[in-house]
């Protein structure tokens, strides 16, 4: 985990409802190789543009300045959807199909497992949270937003909140969970899509972990350890 040379006193995980993307997609590996490419490589995305940018910095900047006009693929050079196997993208009704698989659930559990473990092993305790997700507002690009998926992404949210629940209750002690989803249902308001929030959902959200923090105490012994105060407060300049 690149957070642990960190040493923090705490892990709250919150993974949202991206893993229901790779779970969708045709043609399932359970290392999701099936859904990005883990050989890409950004030198070979418009080779030809960027060998005649090593002999014209002209031409780079006319590209850079029309690039739909030279024929340009931005999305080739995007650091999201570039190595997106889109030849696996499914359809509405390949969607419904792939998510009946419960087996596509099992790398996303694994993954989950794998975290707390290291967690476990460094002595930090992690709080393991569900996610809030509204399917009816569901956006994004990698699936084909129609109403057809919407129970199907609605039941693949929850079992990843099902994995997670039965991840705190069995993997013994420093483990905890907290019922983000809640938010969804209490305050969609708050929803700018399906999983994203405005700055009061943020709050509240927030809110929810800080009042489950506090009331159990997760960072009591840490405080004790510490020098100065747990947080640090910056003061504007008079």
């Amino acid at each position: 985990m690149r957070v642990l040379p960190l040493q923090p006193d705490l892990l709250i995980l919150y993974l949202g409802r991206n893993d229901c993307i790779p779970q969708a997609f045709n043609h399932y590996r359970p290392d999701y190789s099936h859904f990005r490419d883990p050989n890409h490589d950004f030198t070979r995305s418009n080779y030809s543009f960027k060998r005649a940018f090593r002999i014209s910095k002209l031409f780079l900047v006319l590209v850079n300045a029309k690039p739909r006009l030279f024929g340009w693929n931005t999305a080739a050079e995007h650091p999201v959807y570039s190595s997106v196997r889109w030849e696996n993208r499914p359809l509405p009704n390949e969607v419904v199909a792939n998510l009946r698989d419960r087996r596509r659930t099992a790398a996303y559990e694994a993954n989950v497992r794998a975290i707390v473990s290291l967690a476990q092993e460094q002595g930090i305790p992690i709080v393991l949270s569900s996610i809030a997700f509204i399917p009816e507002r569901l956006k994004m690009e990698f699936l084909p937003v129609e109403p057809s998926i919407f129970e199907a992404m609605r039941v693949q949210v929850d079992r990843n909140n099902d994995v997670m629940r039965a991840v705190a209750a069995d993997m013994g002690p420093g483990v905890f969970f907290v019922d983000g989803h809640r938010l969804g249902l209490d305050h969609p308001e708050v929803f700018v899509d399906d999983c994203h929030v405005d700055e009061k959902g943020d709050s509240l959200h927030a809110q929810q972990f800080f009042d489950f923090i506090t009331a159990k105490g997760l960072l009591q012994s840490a405080d004790a350890e510490r020098s100065g105060p747990p947080f640090v407060q910056v003061h504007p300049r008079p």
